[in-house]
Formats: structure tokens, sequence, C-alpha cells
């Protein structure tokens, strides 16, 4: 996985905001449940299956306003979470 990769929503994946300013990711097909804090539920949104991994960081860097650090990493190690437990996958 790499800045160019791009990451998209598998379709059985359902996504549930919770009235506390989380969310939850549920997999029937694995039944896997995955909670989500606030800048996990901004990250996940910028998955649309178009854009890239570097686009997605980019994009977090000017929401989180994260000058200086390795945002990319970060946001890498999210998608690769979410993508080993069944919820997202790589095209």
């Amino acid at each position: 996985m790499n800045s160019e990769s791009i990451p998209s929503i598998n379709a059985a994946t359902v996504y549930r905001e919770e009235f506390d300013d989380s969310a939850i990711l549920f997999d029937p097909d694995g039944d896997t449940i995955f909670g989500l804090d606030t800048i996990g539920m901004i990250v996940y949104g910028f998955i649309d299956g178009k854009k890239t991994l570097g686009q997605i960081a980019d994009e977090a860097d000017l929401v989180f306003d994260a000058s200086g650090k390795n945002i990319l990493e970060d946001i890498t190690n999210f998608i690769t979470d979410l993508c080993e437990k069944g919820f997202i996958k790589m095209l």
C-alpha cells in the first residue's frame, strides 16, 4: 500500500453514526464491528473509491491542520486496519 493506492468501502459494510460523536462499522459477512471516533469518522468519510491515500491525507491535513506531522503514515495505518478487518478494499 502506498500513497497512490485507492481505498474503497466494501458494499456490505454498514456505517451507523451514534449520538456521542462516534460511529460503528459493521461487516455482516465477517460478523465484525469496529468503532470510530470523530477523527476516524472524518477520515472514513473521505473514502470514496476515487481518492488515493495521498489525496485523503492531503484533505485530512487541511481539516486537522496537521502540518509537520506524518499524516500520510497515520492515514495509511488507519486504512490498513480497516482493510484487514474487511470494511474496505484497495482498488
